[in-house]
């Protein structure tokens, strides 16, 4: 255990020496911000300025699961970036062989930095929320966050040759905020083309008070997992 937290701290001075990587980081609190006391003001300076009432309540709920998107989202993106330096410059390969082994650079790697962005999650729900959302929902909401974010980062490393081939890889894994916003704005079943997203039916879960979503959110999660992992694996060693 020891040396899974060393090298999750090797990992972790990487990401802070680099200024961007470490903005990504601190980015979902200034997120979260301007969600709880942004939206609001928004909304009275356009309702005291214009004629007509802007009613920005009706989808406080979206901004809630964007906030709780893009914390794991964002985490995940760093920790990406070093694996596949890590992978670039074989270093990812010669850890592999050490004590740490496979499981325990994953762990690293992957496991600790998601755990991380899961605590931080739960934490920005509670202040930040502009919905009451319970203790329950919140760490329902940040476990399939955090399942959308390892999906993510599995998604990049796999298909991804480098690091700048990771970044617009990750920039097009940004249709999954889609799965986020079709419940608010498509109300007919057209929708459903987003089936594939667990965003979506977490959305879908939230918007309709139906719970039942969550459990396919979950299930759909753990298939895009099942599907990337095999490559994901075979890209670690490689």
């Amino acid at each position: 255990m020891i040396k899974i937290i060393n090298a999750f701290k090797q990992e972790f001075g990487q990401v802070k020496r680099d200024a961007i990587l470490f903005a990504v980081c601190v980015s979902p609190i200034l997120c979260g911000v301007f969600i709880k006391f942004g939206i609001p003001l928004i909304q009275d300076i356009l309702s005291d300025k214009f004629y007509y009432q802007l009613n920005l309540k009706s989808y406080f709920l979206m901004f809630d699961l964007l906030m709780a998107f893009i914390t794991p989202f964002m985490f995940s993106f760093a920790f990406t970036m070093v694996i596949l330096g890590e992978i670039d410059d074989n270093i990812s390969r010669y850890l592999i062989v050490t004590p740490l082994g496979k499981t325990g650079y994953l762990i690293s790697r992957l496991g600790i930095p998601t755990i991380l962005a899961f605590v931080i999650t739960v934490v920005l729900l509670m202040i930040f929320s502009l919905t009451k959302i319970t203790f329950l929902s919140n760490i329902l909401i940040s476990l399939i966050a955090l399942l959308q974010a390892t999906i993510t980062s599995m998604l990049v490393i796999s298909l991804s040759s480098n690091k700048l081939e990771g970044m617009a890889i990750t920039k097009l894994s940004g249709v999954f905020i889609m799965g986020i916003l079709a419940p608010f704005f498509i109300f007919n079943r057209v929708q459903y083309i987003l089936f594939f997203l667990p965003t979506f039916w977490l959305s879908k879960a939230f918007k309709e008070s139906n719970y039942i979503y969550v459990f396919i959110s979950f299930f759909i999660s753990l298939v895009w997992v099942f599907l990337l992992f095999k490559k994901f694996s075979k890209k670690i060693i490689k």
